[in-house]
């Protein structure tokens, strides 16, 4: 061809929202522009200010489609490519970027994306976020009343090695009926029974001396000698 026709749009020169937006609603005629194209155009108008409304209005879409849309601009690289070769569903990409607050969460969801365990895991991280949440209002809760609280055995043993090390001497944990009168003190401490919020569990700090001859309720700070009646910090360090 020598000769194409085209029409020129004198009336768009300088205003760039208005230039994207012509040539979305032109695109969005093609059967091959993918929901990432259409997802960065949304947030290059929404960036230049042209409201929800207004971009639903001009490319005949519903204001909920170009908000969904539009987070995929935000997303990983690696959403992104996923989104593009249809390895993950729009619905799953935004279903897991609701997580990325909780990385641990995330990154373990992230594995999933497009298999057919999906639907249990986001189902089982939602739990998850549940209880977080809860533990941390539990939490507050206790820190309020000037309670020491190791949520964890992990942060349970590295409180053991630094009040150890503090003292000069190996302490031991004494795993208590229930809450103590003086929970105040820097030697007692509060957890979570198997991260359970609505399971307290307190424990008292031992000198050497005290935990000599142990009873059932002397415990480790570490997961792995959970049946170990005592570990000191020495070994914890």
């Amino acid at each position: 061809l020598t000769r194409v026709p085209c029409v020129i749009r004198e009336d768009l020169v300088g205003d760039d929202a208005a230039q994207i937006q012509a040539m979305l609603s032109e695109n969005l005629q093609r059967s091959d522009l993918n929901v990432v194209e259409e997802g960065d155009a949304y947030q290059d108008l929404l960036d230049l200010g042209v409201k929800p409304a207004e971009i639903a209005k001009s490319t005949g879409r519903t204001q909920k489609l170009v908000k969904d849309r539009a987070k995929v601009a935000g997303a990983p690289e690696e959403l992104r490519t996923k989104l593009i070769a249809r390895e993950a569903t729009l619905e799953e990409v935004l279903t897991l970027q609701s997580f990325a607050a909780y990385p641990t969460i995330y990154e373990h969801l992230s594995e999933y994306l497009g298999t057919h365990n999906w639907a249990f895991k986001v189902a089982w991280a939602k739990e998850d976020v549940k209880r977080q949440k809860e533990i941390a209002k539990v939490t507050a809760a206790l820190a309020a009343d000037g309670v020491h609280v190791v949520p964890n055995h992990t942060l349970q043993g590295k409180y053991l090695a630094a009040r150890s090390k503090e003292r000069g001497e190996n302490l031991y944990w004494e795993k208590l009926p229930e809450r103590p009168y003086d929970a105040e003190s820097p030697d007692v401490v509060a957890a979570f029974e198997y991260g359970d919020p609505g399971k307290i569990v307190w424990c008292r700090l031992l000198t050497e001396q005290d935990a000599d001859e142990p009873g059932e309720d002397v415990l480790s700070a570490s997961a792995e000698a959970a049946a170990t009646k005592i570990i000191s910090a020495k070994d914890k360090a």
